[in-house]
């Protein structure tokens, strides 16, 4: 019922080894942390209401169905969100975005196409009623270099990724 595509583009994608990668999860009882957040705490035409004020600002463009503006309040370098009728068409969208970005010095990315439930079922829980069919994020994570600014798509659009054993930062701390 709830699906997010990720895709790590780049020659590292977090951690800071090299494994660029496409996920594809999917959950039955809820969505995944960003998209639940905004679910429940943003007004239902959060998306439509964004999408207006960033075109207002001159920072949105269209085409095929499809729209996406450059965020005024970025997480990162380069941080654009886009909305889709279908999957396949705002795949397209995305990567034509992506090109331009590539041409610009882009070269380490985070994408996800949140999908809306609405899009998969026809009993789509309220609080995803008004939700485009596809939200794209697209995050331009950084020089590849900086080891210190990497970071994936699951910590910037799903939930956070925890790399550390509790149990090994116990015994550390049991020796000091």
């Amino acid at each position: 019922v709830y699906f997010i595509v990720f895709l790590n583009g780049g020659p590292k994608s977090a951690s800071s080894v090299e494994h660029a990668h496409l996920q594809i999860v999917g959950r039955e009882d809820s969505h995944f942390a960003y998209p639940e957040t905004i679910a429940g705490r943003c007004p239902r035409d959060f998306w439509s209401r964004l999408s207006e004020v960033h075109r207002e600002l001159g920072l949105a463009v269209s085409g095929d169905d499809c729209a996406a503006w450059a965020s005024l309040a970025p997480v990162k370098e380069r941080d654009v969100t886009a909305t889709s009728e279908t999957l396949t068409g705002g795949a397209r969208f995305v990567y034509r975005i992506w090109k331009t970005l590539a041409a610009q010095g882009t070269k380490n990315f985070s994408l996800a196409a949140i999908l809306s439930p609405a899009y998969l079922m026809q009993n789509c829980p309220e609080r995803f009623s008004c939700w485009p069919n596809v939200v794209w994020r697209f995050v331009d994570r950084g020089d590849p270099q900086s080891k210190h600014g990497d970071i994936g798509t699951m910590e910037l659009f799903g939930s956070s990724v925890v790399g550390s054993d509790p149990f090994d930062v116990a015994r550390w701390l049991r020796a000091v």
